[in-house]
């Protein structure tokens, strides 16, 4: 979704260079020329939605550090892969993966 964003940004950015009078707020009664932040906004929006679009790509990779399910093996309580304790939140007992946990303890299916 932020990379939609980000390239939303760098579009609007290009239009402002490329057409000068394109213009999202067009109307009528302007009562002040604002033609000479054109560059600065224009540059502005591409710089902005590069980052972005940079932000959303490494983060996702700096992020993915194989993080899994985890299942406690006592009340079978489930916890998202962004739990970060060790220990159920119920019982206190220590949380195992919840890939294989059925094949591990096959008495608890």
């Amino acid at each position: 979704m932020l990379i939609l964003i980000g390239l939303c940004f760098v579009f609007l950015g290009v239009m402002y260079i490329g057409f000068p009078t394109f213009s999202l707020f067009h109307t009528a009664d302007l009562r002040y020329d604002l033609s000479q932040y054109q560059p600065i906004v224009s540059i502005s929006f591409i710089i902005f939605g590069l980052v972005i679009i940079y932000y959303e790509i490494f983060s996702k990779k700096t992020n993915n550090k194989k993080q899994t399910e985890k299942i406690c093996s006592n009340c079978e309580e489930v916890y998202s892969e962004y739990f970060t304790e060790d220990n159920c939140l119920k019982c206190g007992e220590e949380l195992e993966e919840l890939k294989g946990f059925y094949d591990r303890h096959p008495e608890k299916k």
